[in-house]
């Protein structure tokens, strides 16, 4: 559970992966893992199949 700041009350939640190993913490809307951009993390919402792209 978030103590102070922005994350106050926000839930922390340990998630695994199928072998029991510790894929990464959902605290609100925010996935922490311990290695930056990991491919194999999920991603909130999900990722745009077309990739990024300008408006208009």
């Amino acid at each position: 559970m978030g103590l102070e700041g922005y994350y106050a009350g926000e839930p922390l939640t340990p998630v695994r992966r199928p072998d029991g190993s510790l894929s990464h913490l959902d605290l609100g809307s925010f996935v922490f893992t311990r290695q930056p951009y990991d491919e194999a993390a999920p991603v909130p919402g999900g990722v745009d199949p077309e990739g990024w792209r300008g408006i208009g």
